[in-house]
C-alpha cells in the first residue's frame, strides 16, 4: 500500500526572542534571561527552556541595533529627549521633548485617525 504523505520540512534559522530594556535604573546591556530561571523547583534539564536577550536600548547605550533601525532609533531617542526635558521643567518638560524631537525630524511614532501608532521595526 503506498502512502500519499509528502513529509516537507522547511529549514530555516532558528527562532530568536529579545527584550528591549529602556529603563532608567542601570542595567548590564546585551544579556541573556532564561524562562527555567523562575521556576520555584530547580531541575538539571526541561522539557522547555526559552532563552531570551535583553538588549538596553536607552540612547545613551549605543546599541549596535538602534544603528540598524530607525524606528527604533527614533524611539530611544524620543524617550531620552522627554527624560531630559522633564528633569528640567516638570510642566512643559513632555511639549518641549515633542517639539525637540519634531524639529530633528524624530518621528518614533505617526497619527492615523487620531490614533498614535508606532512604526514597525524590521531589522
Amino acid at each position: 500500500m503506498r502512502s500519499n504523505a509528502v513529509d516537507i520540512r522547511l529549514f530555516a534559522k532558528g527562532p530568536e526572542f529579545y527584550i528591549f530594556y529602556n529603563g532608567k535604573e542601570p542595567y548590564r546591556g546585551d544579556s541573556l534571561l532564561k524562562l527555567s530561571d523562575s521556576f520555584t523547583q530547580k531541575h538539571n534539564e526541561y522539557a522547555l527552556e526559552l532563552s531570551v536577550k535583553v538588549v538596553n536600548i536607552n540612547y545613551d547605550k549605543a546599541s549596535e541595533i538602534l544603528k540598524r533601525c530607525k524606528p527604533l532609533e527614533q524611539y530611544s531617542l524620543f524617550v531620552n529627549a522627554v527624560r531630559r526635558n522633564i528633569a528640567v521643567d516638570k510642566e512643559h518638560g513632555f511639549e518641549k521633548a515633542i517639539k525637540e524631537c519634531l524639529s530633528i525630524d524624530v518621528r518614533p511614532c505617526t497619527s492615523i485617525d487620531g490614533k498614535f501608532v508606532y512604526q514597525t521595526c524590521y531589522c
